[in-house]
């Protein structure tokens, strides 16, 4: 337009008269004026050559037409010359504006030019293409661009432009605007200000750029690699084995990385609620506040509960307007929230829980961004699978692991090295205590003696051999003593290892042994019971018949000494008896509470007297040990065995050792040894420093007659004694023993409640008392029967004799009115047992009395408990027992 005006003028300055002298001088010197400059040259000739008559006057006027020509031509061709570059200049300058033009069309970029002063604004074209405006339909001013400025974003943009304007310098600001058609756009804003001398703006030159597409592409960018590092660090957790709640939390912050407000993980719970689990960004207690579930209720009727109700990712655009937001729009508000979405975490079809992501911009979620959103939920699944196969293997493995370290059975690997040899690469720690050493990375030559790697050796290659498994009962000496083991072995696919399990059964078969060593006393026990039984009649006839025909005899009669003779071998024949009676639990015991450290203590001196000054005897008592229920002549009994068979144990002399303490045996102990009841027990111990026994002698140690003495050295029925003695109280007796290393025999008896006075012992008259009554008198065994019937007729009593107890019962039917003062009967009988019999004959005469008689007593024990001793008498008995006590049975006041 400028180039334009410049040219008219210049066509108004030339005059008519140029243009008639240009004419003129054209036709004349046309030649000579396009190719020289004559004029000059001319009025110098003609001043040299005067004679052609031309008056100076002439001259000076063809000059003056000569100069002007040659001046106008000149001017004419700089003028055109100067047009055409005027008009080159201006096409170049239009050029340049289209494509300048173009360019900020292609670039977004328009310019603007503001005066301050006039508040008059120019804006190029592109500007109003970014405003979504026509340029003849609206007039640009401050006011208008304002209103163009997001409502969020003003206040921003008219604080930045008077920053720069106080701060006289330029700005750059991006900012969101809001098109007539109301599509969101971003800009970038650059401005300068001129200022005048007093300082103040008066003109603002900048430009426009709209910067949309380019944030959408940076934000792509920023997503692409925020959704690549989340998903590089939860492959990087899972392989890591991270806790799922670290990985949740990575996700969150990844998220953030997006340029999002806040997001936060919730886990769907079995009572419709919302659990969170992890959480980043601006949340200000905004989870603490608010309440969601996942049912259809209003609280599950936002993202987060309609994602996980329908399995797919909800996007909620305007969280100020959408009434699905209600219960949670004031503090969503309140924080800047405008919009969110929400993806769902799924496994197997079913959603574990969900993603919740909070934007400051309405419908800031595009369907590229949910579908990133779905890559990271599915990696995260992945990791939740991932996450639970392993845990599920990691329990499984530490299942196999503690079932490994903890079983009872020891389990091995064995390999097979390159070089032939095997090589022990796992074991257990049960393996290690069987074995007594740690045999992982060592061969069985490293491991044991060389018998018992040899066997193993030749066992592990017959496994490789025949490919098959192989199960076998073995005893070895380890490092730990002998073990008696059960190996059960399996070669693996590769034929180059094997898998075992060694069971330690050293204490099956010990357990083994002692019951079988058990039941054979206890047959051995019911063997001499028996015979003792029957021996014990025969004792009582021998002795009463033996007293009966002393009785009878003059005092000086040579056959009186013959007679006690008889007596005596009875004596001690019923002496015998009353150890076998004793081994087979069947004598009769006289129990009380009785302080077992004072039995012990009482015997001190006569075990010193016994034993022999060559033996130290060492006591080690436990106080206030409580009192056990024992009778205490056989207690002294099973001392005094112990203590004579310990100093046949040391010929040489040595220690003998007694201590007591106070025990509880356990279900454990009781059920790794037979016959044991689990309680409270008094233990005795036994001890010597002796020769020991072997593991042969110790089993058979208290079988009746079995002695490893000499002939004619000990009957054998010491120890057995004593193992019937503390069986019939209810006790155990246990022997320990290693040749050269000495024995110790533990005695365990149950403790009693409290100490009771003992009832005091009667003791008999020097006189066999006599009396009037009547006695029934029940005895199956004819001999004893008949002696005992003589005794007590011989004593004045009224004796009617019966075999068993239907006799009996009919001998009172038949004499009704017959007076029976005592009715004195045994205790074992064909049919009906005496304690049964008394009971009926007691229901009918109520008065009567009864006198109990017997050789054993187990019976008794097992179906009525312990008798008071003044009820019983024992066999054999002599004529003066059987009369005193039946004196004291018929004396007593009912």
């Amino acid at each position: 337009m400028r180039a334009a005006l410049s040219e008219k003028k210049l066509i108004k300055n030339t005059t008519f008269l140029d243009l008639l002298i240009i004419v003129f001088s054209f036709i004349i010197i046309l030649i000579l004026l396009i190719m020289f400059d004559i004029s000059e040259w001319f009025a110098n000739w003609l001043y040299k050559h005067e004679k052609l008559g031309v008056d100076e006057l002439t001259i000076l006027i063809i000059f003056f037409i000569i100069s002007l020509s040659t001046y106008s031509f000149r001017r004419w061709f700089e003028l055109r010359s100067e047009i055409k570059q005027r008009k080159r200049a201006e096409n170049n300058l239009r050029k340049s504006k289209d494509s300048l033009s173009e360019a900020q069309r292609i670039a977004h970029l328009g310019n603007w030019e503001w005066n301050i002063q006039t508040n008059e604004m120019y804006w190029s074209d592109e500007i109003y293409r970014i405003f979504g405006s026509v340029p003849q339909e609206f007039a640009p001013t401050y006011e208008a661009f304002v209103n163009f400025v997001h409502p969020d974003d003003r206040e921003k943009a008219k604080k930045t432009i008077e920053d720069a304007i106080n701060g006289k310098k330029p700005y750059i600001i991006d900012h969101r605007i809001l098109r007539p058609d109301e599509e969101e756009r971003i800009v970038r804003e650059q401005a300068e200000f001129t200022f005048d001398e007093a300082g103040r703006p008066i003109q603002m030159v900048g430009t426009v750029q709209d910067i949309t597409d380019l944030k959408r592409s940076e934000r792509r960018i920023r997503v692409s690699l925020a959704v690549e590092k989340m998903l590089r660090e939860i492959d990087h957790m899972i392989m890591q084995r991270r806790p799922m709640e670290e990985i949740f939390c990575v996700v969150c912050r990844g998220t953030l990385d997006m340029g999002y407000r806040m997001a936060w993980v919730g886990l769907a719970e079995p009572d419709h609620t919302v659990r969170l689990v992890a959480h980043e960004g601006f949340e200000e207690n905004y989870l603490k506040e608010i309440r969601i579930r996942w049912d259809d209720t209003p609280e599950g009727r936002g993202p987060t509960g309609t994602a996980i109700r329908t399995g797919e990712p909800f996007v909620m655009r305007d969280i100020q307007g959408d009434p699905r937001f209600a219960p949670w729009r004031k503090e969503a508000m309140k924080r800047g929230y405008r919009s969110s979405a929400s993806i769902p975490f799924k496994l197997n079809n079913q959603v574990m829980g969900t993603l919740n992501v909070y934007s400051t911009r309405p419908d800031d979620f595009d369907t590229e961004e949910i579908k990133s959103f779905l890559g990271v939920a599915q990696q995260v699944t992945i990791a939740i699978t991932h996450r639970k196969i392993s845990e599920e293997l990691e329990r499984t493995r530490e299942r196999l692991q503690a079932i490994f370290d903890n079983a009872m059975e020891g389990i091995f690997l064995v390999e097979l090295m390159p070089d032939g040899d095997f090589r022990y690469a796992m074991a257990n720690a049960a393996f290690g205590r069987i074995c007594g050493i740690d045999v992982i990375g060592k061969t069985p030559e490293e491991s044991f003696p060389p018998d018992v790697a040899a066997a193993m050796t030749a066992n592990y290659r017959q496994v490789l051999a025949k490919g098959r498994p192989l199960m076998y009962e073995v005893e070895y000496g380890f490092a730990s003593g002998r073990r008696c083991l059960w190996k059960s072995m399996v070669p693996l696919a590769d034929q180059k290892m094997i898998i075992g399990i060694a069971r330690d059964i050293t204490e099956a078969k010990d357990h083994e042994r002692r019951f079988q060593q058990i039941q054979r006393l206890e047959s051995i026990g019911r063997l001499a019971g028996g015979i003792a039984h029957d021996f014990n009649n025969l004792v009582t006839v021998i002795i009463g018949y033996a007293q009966l025909a002393a009785a009878g005899l003059p005092e000086n009669s040579p056959l009186i000494k013959d007679l006690e003779e008889i007596r005596n071998a009875a004596e001690r024949a019923s002496s015998l008896i009353r150890q076998l009676l004793a081994f087979s639990r069947r004598q009769i015991l006289q129990k009380e509470a009785v302080d077992l450290n004072g039995i012990v203590i009482g015997m001190e001196k006569m075990l010193r007297r016994v034993i022999g000054e060559h033996i130290e005897i060492k006591m080690s008592l436990t106080e206030e040990l409580q009192p056990v229920m024992a009778d205490p002549g056989q207690v002294e009994q099973v001392i005094m065995n112990l203590a004579v068979n310990a100093r046949d144990a040391m010929p040489g002399g040595g220690m003998l050792i007694l201590e007591t303490v106070e025990v509880e045996l356990d279900r454990d102990y009781a059920g790794k040894h037979p016959g044991v009841k689990p309680g409270r027990y008094a233990m005795l111990a036994v001890s010597d420093t002796g020769c020991g026994m072997s593991r042969e002698i110790q089993e058979r140690i208290f079988e009746p007659f079995f002695t490893t003495k000499e002939m004619d050295k000990g009957t054998g029925l010491g120890l057995s004694t004593a193992y019937g003695i503390v069986k019939q109280h209810g006790g155990n007796i246990w022997v320990y023993s290693e040749e050269g290393k000495g024995t110790t025999f533990k005695v365990y008896l149950p403790v009693a409640a409290k100490i009771e006075p003992s009832s005091p012992r009667s003791e008999s008259p020097d006189a066999l008392p006599r009396g009037t009554e009547t006695i029934l008198l029940v005895e199956d065994e004819e001999k004893v029967r008949n002696i005992a019937q003589r005794i007590l007729s011989h004593l004045g009593y009224h004796v009617l004799a019966v075999r068993n107890a239907q006799e009996a019962m009919e001998t009172l039917s038949s004499s009704p009115g017959t007076v029976l003062h005592l009715m004195v009967t045994d205790v074992v009988m064909p049919g009906m047992s005496g304690f049964e019999l008394a009971r009926r004959v007691t229901e009918c005469r109520p008065k009567v009395k009864v006198l109990f008689m017997s050789g054993y007593s187990e019976e008794m024990m097992i179906n009525h408990g312990m008798l008071p001793p003044d009820r019983f008498l024992q066999k054999p008995f002599s004529p003066d027992r059987l009369a005193q006590k039946v004196r004291e049975v018929l004396d007593e006041e009912n």
